[in-house]
């Protein structure tokens, strides 16, 4: 069962590392970004230690935090599967990127 579990983990993060799509694994409570692929990084101009413990809206270009939290929030009750969202590159233009 360990091995099964541990190579599916190995599997999933060979995806997640080498997909070419952004991907950002957030906290479902506070939208806190835990982890992020290569691909998002090279995307947004961040490194992962920059990401990492920033939340959703801190990397987007609304103005209204309220409503951004607001925003993630929804987004979680409705399940959906993909949603565009813009955020702000690390030189702060803004990129539109899929969440899902």
């Amino acid at each position: 069962m360990k091995e099964t579990l541990k190579n599916s983990e190995l599997r999933y993060r060979r995806l997640f590392e080498t997909a070419q799509d952004a991907i950002l694994i957030l906290d479902g409570e506070t939208g806190q970004i835990t982890d992020a692929n290569p691909f998002v990084q090279t995307l947004l101009g961040y490194s992962l230690n920059e990401l990492a413990g920033k939340r959703l809206w801190e990397i987007s270009p609304f103005k209204n935090i309220a409503e951004t939290s607001n925003f993630f929030k929804n987004f979680k009750k409705r399940h959906t599967s993909v949603m565009n969202i813009s955020h702000f590159k690390q030189n702060k233009k803004v990129k539109i990127c899929g969440i899902c």
